[in-house]
Formats: C-alpha cells, sequence, structure tokens
C-alpha cells in the first residue's frame, strides 16, 4: 500500500489522519457538555439540534476514514489526508459559528468562559495546525489559551481563577500530549515506512517468484506434452518395445505391440526375466545379450529366437540402447520380427539351388539330345562318307548312298530345330505369343491325339515383355505336359483373354483330376504345380487350382500387363485390335 507521494512528508500526513480521528468525539461532546450546563437547548433548541447533527455527521465520517485507512486500508495516504483536512476546516467552522451564536445570547458568563476555553482546547489538540513543529503547536495553542490564563488570573471571582488555572494546566498537558502523540506517531510512520520497503521488497520478489512459477509451470506443461509424445510413440509403435533392468534383467515395461505380437500381457512379463517367462528358446543367447548390454551402451541387429505364447517360434533382431532412469540402468529393446523374411531367404536359396538343378537338368537334356540324335546321325553320315572313298563304286550306288546321306542330313537339321524350338521358339520373337501357343497346341494334338480347344482374345500385335511371353509359353509347355503325364484327359480347353491389367490364361482338361491337398504335398517332377506357382509368383501374379477327383483340372493364371492403360489403348487404337 502507497501511503503518500512524498516519503519526507508521510510522517506528519499519518499523524494529521492519526489525530483527526482521535479528535472526533471532543466537538460533539463539547456541544453535549455546553447544551447540558446551560438552557441554551431550552431557549433554542433547534438551533443546537442543528450544530449537533452537523458535528455528529462529522464524527461519522472521521471515523469511516481512519476505520477505512488504519484498520482495513483500503483507503490511501493522499486521499485520507484530503478528507480528513477538509472535516477538520468543516469542524472549526460550525465550532465558530456555534460559539458566536452563544456568546451573543449570553455574553461573557459562565458559558462563555466554558466555551473560550473549549475553543483553545479543541484548536490546539484538533490537527489543523498539526502540520506545523511542534514549537509552532505550542505558539498557537497559547495563543488561544493566553486571553484565557490573563482574564482568570486578573480576575477576582473564583470562577475565573479555576478557569485561567484549569488552562494553564491544559497548555502544559496539550503540548506535551501533542510532542509524545508527534514522537509516537513519527515512529510508527517510520516503521509503517520501513514495513512498507519491505512489503514493496516482498512484492518484488513475488513477482520474481510468480514469473518462475509461469516459467515452471509452461516447464512442466512442456514436460507433460514431451512425456504424452514419448508415451504415444511407445505404445503406438509399430514394432515390439521392452524395458528390461540391466541389474536383474527384469521387465519393467513393454507396449501394447509386443503382448499382441507374442502373446505375453503386462502382468504376466512385468517384474520377471525372459528366461522366467519362456521367451528365449536360448538361455546362453540372453547371457551374452545381457552381458553386452552391461558393458556397452548399445547393441544392434542382434538375431535370436523367440517363443510365443502359443509356442510358436519365431526369429527376431534386436537394436538396444542402454539408458539411466532414477539412477537405475535399463535396456531400451526394439524388436524386429523377420521369421517372414528369413522364411523368405531359406525359400530364395532353395530356389535358386533348384534353378541351379533345373539348369544343369536342362544342360544335360539337351548334352543327351545331341548325343542320341545329332551325334549318332552325324557318326553314320561319317561312316557313309568314309565307304565313299575305299574304292571305285557304281553310279546308282553312290545315287542310293548320297540319298542316305542327305535324308541323315535332314533328320540332323529337325532334331537341332527341336532343340533350338525348345530352348527358346523363333515362333514367339517373329508372330507372337498367341500364334506361337497355336503352333504348340497344334503340334501337341498331332503328337498325343488329345484334342485342344485354344481361344486368344486381345493380345493380337500387343508387344507383350520378353520375360511375360517366354514365361506363360513354359506355363503353357508345363500344363499340358501334366494333362499328358496324369491328367488321362481326351481333350484340353485353353483360353488367353487381356482384362487389364493382368493376363488371363486358363487351362482346363477333362481327365482324373486330383486332390490339391495331397497333390500339394509330393514332390513334384520337373517343374510341376509347385515350379509353375514359383513361376507365377516371380512374374507378380497369382495361380489358382481348382480340382477333385473324377472332376478334372482348371488352371487360372493372372499376370500382370507391365504397362499403363493409356499405353495399352494406344497400342490397341495401333494395331486395331478388338479387347
Amino acid at each position: 500500500m502507497k501511503l503518500t507521494r512524498t516519503p519526507n512528508k508521510r510522517p506528519l500526513d499519518v499523524e494529521y489522519i492519526f489525530r483527526s480521528s482521535l479528535a472526533s468525539p471532543i466537538l460533539p461532546l463539547l456541544i453535549a457538555i455546553i447544551m447540558g450546563t446551560s438552557d441554551l437547548y431550552a431557549r433554542h433548541p433547534v438551533i443546537t439540534l442543528i450544530f449537533l447533527a452537523a458535528t455528529l455527521l462529522v464524527l461519522s465520517c472521521r471515523l469511516v476514514i481512519g476505520s477505512a485507512y488504519f484498520l482495513f486500508q483500503r483507503m490511501g495516504t493522499p486521499t485520507a489526508h484530503k478528507w480528513s483536512l477538509g472535516l477538520n476546516y468543516l469542524s472549526a467552522m460550525v465550532f465558530a459559528l456555534f460559539s458566536t451564536f452563544v456568546l451573543t445570547r449570553y455574553g461573557l458568563v459562565w458559558p462563555g468562559y466554558l466555551i473560550i476555553f473549549c475553543t483553545g482546547a479543541i484548536l490546539s489538540i484538533t490537527p489543523v495546525f498539526s502540520v506545523l513543529p511542534s514549537a509552532g503547536t505550542k505558539i498557537y495553542t497559547g495563543i488561544f489559551l493566553f486571553p484565557l490564563i490573563a482574564w482568570g488570573g486578573v480576575s477576582h471571582s473564583f470562577q475565573g481563577q479555576i478557569i485561567a488555572a484549569l488552562a494553564l494546566l491544559y497548555f502544559l498537558i496539550a503540548t506535551r500530549v501533542t510532542e509524545e502523540t508527534r514522537t509516537w506517531v513519527s515512529g510508527l510512520s517510520l516503521h509503517i515506512a520501513e514495513m512498507d520497503k519491505k512489503a514493496s521488497a516482498l512484492h518484488q520478489k513475488n513477482k520474481t517468484l510468480e514469473k518462475g512459477l509461469i516459467e515452471q509451470d509452461s516447464h512442466i506443461k512442456t514436460i507433460k506434452a514431451k512425456k504424452e509424445i514419448y508415451r504415444q510413440a511407445f505404445q503406438t509403435s509399430p514394432n515390439p518395445i521392452a524395458f528390461n533392468r540391466l541389474s536383474s534383467g527384469e521387465f519393467s515395461h513393454v507396449n501394447a505391440i509386443f503382448s499382441s505380437q507374442f502373446g505375453y500381457t503386462r502382468e504376466e512379463v512385468i517384474g520377471k526375466t525372459p528366461l522366467a517367462v519362456g521367451l528365449w528358446e536360448e538361455p546362453t543367447a540372453w547371457e551374452t545379450y545381457l552381458n553386452i548390454m552391461r558393458s556397452h551402451r548399445w547393441v544392434t541387429n542382434f538375431q535370436c529366437r523367440f517363443r510365443t505364447r502359443d509356442g510358436e517360434s519365431r526369429s527376431v533382431l534386436l537394436s538396444s540402447r542402454r539408458i539411466t532412469l532414477a539412477q537405475e540402468h535399463y535396456a531400451l529393446t526394439t524388436v524386429n520380427d523377420i521369421t517372414e523374411f528369413s522364411q523368405a531367404q531359406s525359400q530364395i536359396k532353395h530356389l535358386t539351388r533348384k534353378i541351379i538343378l533345373v539348369q544343369e537338368e536342362e544342360r544335360r537334356r539337351i548334352a543327351r539330345d545331341l548325343h542320341d540324335s545329332v551325334a549318332q546321325d552325324l557318326s553314320s553320315l561319317k561312316i557313309t562318307c568314309s565307304s565313299l572313298l575305299d574304292g571305285p563304286i557304281s553310279a546308282s550306288v553312290l545315287r542310293s548312298r548320297l540319298k542316305d546321306v542327305s535324308s541323315v542330313l535332314q533328320e540332323c537339321i529337325e532334331a537341332v530345330k527341336t532343340i533350338a524350338y525348345e530352348l527358346r521358339p523363333p515362333i514367339l520373337d517373329e508372330l507372337g505369343l498367341p500364334t506361337a501357343l497355336f503352333r504348340h497346341c497344334e503340334d501337341f494334338q498331332r503328337k498325343t491325339g488329345i484334342e485342344v480347344d485354344f481361344f486368344s482374345a486381345g493380345l493380337n500385335g500387343i508387344p507383350l515383355h520378353p520375360e511375360t511371353e517366354i514365361n506363360l509359353y513354359r506355363l503353357v509347355q508345363e500344363a499340358l505336359s501334366n494333362v499328358l503325364k496324369h491328367a488321362r484327359a481326351s481333350k484340353v480347353v485353353l483360353r488367353l483373354v487381356a482384362s487389364f491389367p493382368d493376363i488371363i490364361m486358363r487351362v482346363e482338361d477333362n481327365g482324373v483330376g486330383f486332390d490339391q491337398d495331397k497333390g500339394k504335398g509330393k514332390g513334384a517332377k520337373g517343374m510341376g504345380l509347385r515350379s509353375m506357382e514359383e513361376r507365377v509368383h516371380l512374374m507378380g501374379g497369382r495361380l489358382r487350382i481348382i480340382s477333385s477327383p473324377g472332376e478334372g483340372t482348371a488352371l487360372v493364371i493372372r499376370v500382370p500387363f507391365n504397362m499403363s492403360e493409356q499405353e495399352l489403348e494406344e497400342i490397341y487404337n495401333e494395331v486395331g485390335s478388338v479387347r
């Protein structure tokens, strides 16, 4: 609370307000004494009541100001000083008017003596002149009381002497009380000023603390936000995450995906080691991992095997980092399940070995075909040509042997063409896939006697990728070969249709069919159905097998075009093909 704008006037201001509040009951009391010791009220009731009401109103205002300033501290020093000064002037004017009225009515008699005495007293006690130094207060008090003291001294009446004695006694007491009051109030004011300084310092410290609390609150909110972000990241991570105490190896936290992926709830793993839970298949691997984390700050791609709650074995990679929480070391571990990846790697190795075996088998077949057909025919030609050099022969014999040589050479040419055709039919590059398949179906029907109903739509004139063409051609070869070997069918229906974004091929026979579950489990010779599935998968397509015993077999193959619809539409417009 700020008491005044001018620090060096603050004690006087406070003293003025204090004395004004203390002097407030005196004026109504004096008027009441005068009214009680005289017949003034009986002679003039209205006027005396007006004066009394005015003084009581001033009394109430002074009490309100003193209470608001000293008790409740709801009013500042300048405001309280200003109101106190105004009320004091009003009090002096009211009492001066009252005194004038009484003196004019009574003259200088006993009530007049009392009024003169009370006038000096009230003007000395009232803080009208309290802004003056103590010497000034004495002078002004003496000026008002001296006439009364002098009159009483020269008066021969007993009453006048008593009044003079009382005035002198009051002068001494009033000046002394004024001095003591001033000293006490000055000390109080200095104490208030000191307290005000301390309050100001405390207020400044309070502001600093408030600012610090605001900053701390902001930091706390930031920390809570980051904590919530980390919690959400921990709980919603797509990979399993776990916290383990490095001192004991026990789980302290696991996220939801950890429980979902491995089947163990939080309650089942918290406070237990992975070995106690049964998560790690190999205890030695767990000990190795734990020792690495105790001696290193992180470990990356530590491969091991986990066992789920259902008993399924999973291959995982662990990436861990050592962290410190509440002066305790933890291992923050992210688990990456690579079971499918490992299976894919194993399948790739298996396919690679199979491709190598197929390549070797193809080389042996080519070598066998060359040895059994071409090599034998060339040997026969060599023998025939050598016999022509043994001696003279007749023209008819020479002509007969040359015919044999020509026949053998033709067989060699056919054999070489057959071998080359089986490696990659030239007709694929010359006339396209539909025509090549049509020729192959004709040859198959002619050689085996099995009817082949072939139909193609939307692929005439479409430049397919060479890999797509040869794979589709090999799939048809293998499908017809399986029909010949296993189906005991009399008819095969082959359909090849372009239906963007796929090429759909359907091979259906009316043979004996088979049980699909048992068929998939058998080891197939050559490529077989399993090899067909792998070939289709490598092309990014899908193979569906429909078969049951006695109902024949149908293969539905879908492979992508590997070109956009706009590019395909432009090709259709150029070749004029109907989809």
